[in-house]
């Protein structure tokens, strides 16, 4: 196996850690919001141990190390587009999986809106910026085209995550 990817196994690895990470954080605030039921719940917690593993599938893997990590030329670039739209199309917790023909995300269930954001926070988490993924969404939230039914659980979800990092102090050690 080349370098590139031993390099990106290693980072899609620390990446799903990540997502480990957020979603316990906010497990337990989570558990006591009403938001979700048990069986939902359960369903969540599966798809956070599974989340991202179609990134080790070879027509995902090769593209997506040759462009994040190999040589910037519009081979990788193009290849990596396809194996781009190939994950989302495997993964819920991405917007564009319930898009509908004229570009909105509609009907996305709450455990795959509670992976998203443990996905998006795992990136600020990975460094130390927990408050990033609030400017990602600010920035993100037009492409998406959420319903007001996904966008009000996401706002709660969101000021459940920013109690998180208040409480957990985030702001004042990572700095």
């Amino acid at each position: 196996m080349n370098s590139i990817l031993k390099f990106y196994i290693r980072y899609i690895t620390q990446h799903r850690k990540k997502v480990k990470e957020a979603y316990e954080i906010i497990l337990p605030k989570l558990k006591n919001s009403g938001m979700i039921d048990e069986e939902t719940l359960k369903n969540l917690s599966n798809n956070i141990n599974d989340h991202d593993l179609s990134k080790f599938r070879q027509n995902e893997l090769v593209p997506y190390a040759n462009y994040f990590f190999g040589e910037k030329n519009q081979e990788n670039k193009e290849k990596f587009k396809q194996a781009a739209i190939i994950h989302k199309s495997r993964n819920p917790h991405h917007p564009e999986y319930w898009m509908n023909k004229k570009g909105e995300t509609q009907d996305m269930p709450i455990e795959y809106i509670v992976e998203m954001l443990c996905d998006w926070w795992s990136f600020g988490l990975a460094q130390n910026k927990p408050d990033e993924i609030f400017e990602y969404y600010n920035r993100n939230k037009d492409k998406y085209k959420f319903s007001k039914k996904i966008t009000a659980k996401i706002d709660k979800l969101l000021a459940i995550i920013n109690d998180c990092i208040l409480e957990n102090n985030f702001r004042a050690e990572k700095q």
